[in-house]
C-alpha cells in the first residue's frame, strides 16, 4: 500500500499532459505547516519547532480551491497538536482530501472520520530506541492510541506505521519486534530512508533484508526511495506539491522549506513557481520527489514516442 508514491501521477493526465505541452502545471497537492508544535526532536528531523501555530481562513481555503489543489498532507511541528484541530480539520476535509503523517502523541477523535489516510512515524518498539531516537517519551501511549484508532477508524481508512531507518534501529530483532508488535493494530507497514543532505548510505546488507522482511510480513511495505536513492539533476515534477508554511508562504517542497517561491495569495504564484530556478546540488539525498521526477523524466525522455 502507498498512499504517496510516483504512479499517482495517472490519477491526473489533465495535468500530465500539460506538463508534456508546456513544462508545468498547476498543483495536485499541498503540504501544509499547520503548527510548530512537537512534544518530539527526532534525530533526522531538521524543522523549526516552536509554539507557533498557523490559522484556517476562507480565504486560504478559497485560493488553494483556486489553484487547483486537491490535497491536503498535513504537517508541523506535530498537527495532532493544533489547538484548533475539531474546528478546523472538519473544515479542510469539506473541501480537500486530508493525509497525515503523525506520531500519534495526543488522540483526536476526528482522526476516525476525516481523513483519507493515517500514517504514525514511530521508528521503533522499544523504550530505550525510542527516547533515543525521538529525544522524548510516551512510547506506551502511541501504542495505545494507535490501537484505539485501528479499532475505530470508519469507511476503510488506511491506517499505517512508518519506521524511518536508521542505524540504531536497524538491527534484525528491533525490526522484526517492531512488526510483530504492530502488524495486528494497523494496515501497513513501510519502511523508508532518511532524507539528508549528506549522503546517508545504506548497504546492501540493508537492502537484502527490509526485501526479506517485505516477503516475510505482507503489511510491509518499503518506500520508492530506498531504490532512487540519489540526489535529483533537476526537479520536472516541483509543480505536483507545493509546501504552505504556517504564514501562508508557498515553499519549494517540504525539504526545502528556507527556499520561499511566493505568498498563497500571489496572482502570478503559479508563475512565479514555474520560474523558480531549483539548484538541485542543495536537495536532500534521497529527495522526497524522487519517484515523481523519474516518473516524468521518463515521459520527456521517451524515444519513438509516435510509434504505438
Amino acid at each position: 500500500m502507498r498512499y504517496i508514491a510516483s504512479d499517482k501521477l495517472k490519477f491526473h493526465p489533465r495535468n500530465v499532459a500539460e506538463f508534456i505541452e508546456t513544462g508545468f502545471s498547476s498543483p495536485i497537492s499541498a503540504q501544509f505547516q499547520i503548527t510548530n508544535r512537537c512534544r518530539f526532536r527526532c534525530v533526522y528531523c531538521d524543522k523549526i519547532l516552536n509554539e507557533k501555530e498557523s490559522s484556517v481562513t476562507d480565504r486560504m481555503i478559497e485560493r488553494m480551491k483556486e489553484l487547483g489543489i486537491k490535497s491536503l498532507v498535513l504537517t508541523g511541528g506535530e498537527p495532532v497538536t493544533y489547538s484548533r484541530f475539531a474546528q478546523d480539520i472538519p473544515r479542510l476535509s469539506k473541501e480537500f482530501k486530508l493525509g497525515l503523517v503523525t506520531t500519534l502523541c495526543e488522540y483526536q477523535p476526528l482522526l476516525e472520520t476525516e481523513f483519507q489516510w493515517v500514517k504514525v512515524s514511530m521508528d521503533t518498539v522499544s523504550e530505550l530506541l525510542f527516547r533515543q531516537i525521538k529525544r522524548g517519551s510516551g512510547l506506551k501511549d502511541i501504542l495505545k492510541n494507535l490501537e484505539t484508532l485501528y479499532t475505530r477508524k470508519q469507511n476503510g481508512m488506511p491506517l499505517g506505521t512508518q519506521i524511518v531507518l536508521t542505524k540504531m534501529n536497524n538491527a534484525k530483532a528491533d525490526l522484526v519486534k517492531f512488526i510483530e508488535r504492530v502488524a495486528d493494530i494497523c494496515d501497513y507497514i513501510q519502511i523508508r530512508p532518511i532524507e539528508s543532505v549528506e549522503p546517508y548510505v545504506y548497504d546492501q546488507a540493508d537492502y537484502d533484508f527490509i526485501k526479506q522482511l517485505k516477503e516475510t510480513y505482507n503489511k510491509v511495505t518499503i518506500s520508492d526511495k530506498f531504490f532512487l536513492n540519489q540526489k535529483p539533476k533537476s526537479c520536472p515534477s516541483r509543480w505536483c506539491q507545493f509546501l504552505i508554511t504556517g504564514d501562508h508562504d508557498v515553499m519549494l517542497c517540504c525539504n526545502r522549506d528556507k527556499e520561499k517561491i511566493g505568498s498563497l495569495y500571489d496572482p502570478d504564484l503559479l508563475e512565479k513557481s514555474k520560474n523558480f530556478v531549483v539548484d538541485c546540488d542543495q536537495c536532500y539525498h534521497s529527495c522526497v520527489m524522487a519517484g515523481n521526477n523519474h516518473y516524468l523524466a521518463g515521459i520527456l525522455t521517451g524515444k519513438h514516442k509516435e510509434f504505438v
